[in-house]
């Protein structure tokens, strides 16, 4: 241990010195030999550095202010009190390259809705130059972040004027907010990023919604909903614009631009009809694309009605037929007779009716394109003369009701045509009728005309209004007179039979009748009259409502009343016949839910049951108790009395709720 004590190093001393390749090359080849003794002692540089006094350990140097990417040269040798030792094995190192700056003045500028531009100071190191830059960016979603990409990315930089460089950066969503970073790269690799930037996207019309999807549908509507757009574009969508068109058509139509909710109906004008449906989402910056459309298929609609009120006018070779024409279901009709227990279709019918229905659609659209013209409506009649009927001869006939949805039949009708006999001339009494109608109108001159042709009174009252309106034109009738022998020949329509209730609810009644006995001219429409009448017998004034069936829904009645309902059938020449038999019916009680209200009445009011029947009327109605105090006492009498309570009660009531 003296000895090894003795021999220790006590100083290092490390030499260096920059190094040409072929030096290097050189010393490669000499290992052992000193840098001090193959050149200048000026090139070297040298550093001593004392030992401590652990023997045999580890010695560092460090060696500062080197050239960055060179070659270098190192020894090293101990000293002690015995002298200078060997020197050892030159090592060759060569310096690395410096991190590139970071760059400055980081901003944006430009930003639209998808897109912004980065720009930053082209760095000053000239000897290392930068190779790359990259880019990290972030998207900011409420307090979360989330970053866009996998990592940094390279990007190519362009020139943005003097000593600047920018890139765009692309594909980002509207309205939302980034971070991004910079740094560069040089041969040694990435230097410091940036702080990070932060930057706002501005704000776009949203992107299209999705296609719509259909929810329900009936043979003339469809129920259609859709999903928003996946985004938003950093404005809220407020409304959606729908558009719709005929499958085979180009032109679209606008169903609504204002649609705030959905699912929305839309009306289909044609059952058993491809539409083509789309969508466009709208926010404060205006509206997106048309999203891409949806066909469905309109349902076709139900089997229409039957015809009802068809009558039939024979004469000995003849048989007109008429009845009124369902304009809201009605596409079509057919009609048929039956031969040897068959029905077969009357071809020469079709040509007839397609016609009249022809004419009817034309009125229809002039009715409604000139504001001038009477927008009340009649029910237009329609009809059919069966010819070349044999004598005294019985007939079956029935008329089919056709839509897209199928048909449906009338009841059968049958008829015994005339005895060639009677065909030959007027009897006695028709002739005497036909003389006494015209003789009452002061048209006498066209007795003989219309004798002669076989037209007696009766024939004439039956005819439908369309042949009639030939008949007296072939009579050669003048404009004057021809008024007044139509409305000599109709008859008001008798009287509904039968009129019972089908449904009671509390505030709607359904009536039922049997349609009158024909009396020439068919049925058009009902009057359904009705009041109401309370325990004192006080009865209200008389009500209207109009319906084209033998069956109507009133609507709008108070609970628990007694009501009074009359009906009276329509033609077209003679309006409204005879009212039919009177038919009381009660509406049911409605119950009281709201417990403060039953209680206050029970305590105004005598009996139980009858504050309990004005709780609910009261309740049917929405009225709530603070409501009801708060109300001028000449508003709760007016409702009160509407409702038909009793004379005490509403002095009562009033008296209860008088403000204070």
């Amino acid at each position: 241990r003296e000895e090894a004590e003795m021999n220790a190093t006590a100083v290092c001393e490390v030499v260096w010195r920059e190094l040409s390749r072929e030096e290097a090359d050189e010393l490669a080849g000499q290992p052992g030999a000193a840098l001090v003794e193959w050149a200048d002692k000026d090139k070297c540089s040298a550093k001593e550095m004392p030992c401590g006094d652990d023997v045999g350990g580890d010695y560092a140097c460090s060696i500062i202010g080197l050239m960055a990417d060179t070659l270098y040269a190192v020894q090293v040798r101990g000293k002690n009190g015995g002298g200078d030792g060997p020197w050892s094995p030159a090592m060759v190192q060569r310096t690395t390259v410096p991190p590139p700056q970071q760059p400055t003045t980081l901003y944006s500028s430009d930003s639209t809705s998808t897109s912004t531009t980065l720009s930053w100071d082209l760095p000053l190191d000239d000897a290392f130059p930068v190779t790359a830059y990259q880019m990290r960016s972030f998207r900011h979603v409420g307090e979360e972040v989330a970053e866009t990409t996998d990592g940094w990315q390279t990007i190519a930089a362009e020139e943005a004027g003097e000593s600047r460089l920018c890139y765009v950066v692309e594909g980002l969503e509207p309205g939302q907010e980034y971070s991004f970073q910079i740094r560069a790269v040089n041969q040694l690799g990435p230097g410091e990023a940036t702080d990070a930037l932060r930057v706002s996207v501005k704000c776009d019309v949203p992107p299209p919604p999705l296609q719509p999807e259909l929810l329900e549908q009936t043979p003339h509507s469809m129920v259609l909903t859709w999903s928003p757009p996946q985004r938003d574009n950093g404005s809220e969508v407020t409304a959606y614009s729908l558009q719709m068109r005929r499958h085979g058509e180009e032109e679209w139509w606008m169903v609504s631009d204002e649609i705030t909710t959905v699912p929305v109906e839309v009306d289909c004008p044609e059952p058993r009809t491809g539409y083509l449906f789309r969508v466009r989402a709208r926010n404060a910056l205006g509206n997106s694309e048309w999203g891409d459309a949806s066909m469905f298929e309109s349902l076709p609609p139900p089997k229409p009605q039957p015809p009802l009120g068809l009558s039939v006018v024979s004469s000995h070779n003849s048989a007109t037929m008429h009845w009124p024409h369902a304009e809201a279901t009605v596409t079509g009709y057919e009609v048929q007779q039956q031969k040897n227990g068959e029905w077969i279709s009357v071809v020469e019918a079709e040509q007839v009716l397609a016609e009249q229905l022809g004419r009817i659609k034309r009125e229809r659209r002039q009715s409604l394109s000139d504001p001038d013209l009477d927008r009340v409506r009649k029910r237009h009649i329609l009809y059919y003369t069966r010819d070349n009927l044999t004598a005294a001869t019985a007939y079956t006939f029935r008329v089919a009701a056709k839509n897209a949805g199928g048909q449906s039949f009338s009841s059968e009708l049958t008829v015994e045509t005339e005895d060639d006999a009677r065909a030959s001339q007027l009897s006695p009494e028709e002739h005497e009728r036909l003389r006494s109608l015209f003789s009452l109108h002061d048209c006498l001159e066209y007795l003989d005309r219309f004798a002669a042709a076989l037209y007696d009174v009766e024939t004439l009252s039956r005819l439908a209004p369309e042949e009639l309106r030939a008949v007296l034109e072939k009579m050669q009738v003048l404009p004057k007179h021809r008024e007044r022998i139509r409305r000599a020949l109709s008859q008001p329509p008798g009287a509904p039979e039968k009129p019972s209730k089908l449904n009671v609810s509390s505030d709607t009644v359904t009536l039922c009748w049997e349609a009158p006995a024909l009396s020439g001219y068919p049925v058009v429409d009902y009057v359904v009259s009705f009041h109401s009448r309370d325990s004192q017998g006080a009865e209200s004034p008389w009500a209207e409502v109009r319906c084209g069936a033998t069956c109507c829904k009133v609507e709008g009645l108070m609970p628990s009343s007694e009501y009074c309902f009359r009906v009276a059938a329509c033609n077209e020449p003679q309006g409204q016949g005879p009212w039919s038999e009177k038919v009381v019916v009660h509406t049911l009680d409605v119950a009281c839910e709201d417990e403060e209200l039953c209680g206050v009445l029970r305590q105004v009011l005598n009996t139980k049951e009858y504050a309990d029947k004005v709780a609910g009327q009261l309740f049917h109605d929405q009225w709530t108790l603070p409501v009801l105090r708060s109300m001028p006492p000449e508003r709760l009498e007016e409702i009160l009395r509407r409702m038909r309570v009793k004379e005490g009660a509403v002095h009562a009531i009033l008296q209860a709720f008088k403000p204070e």
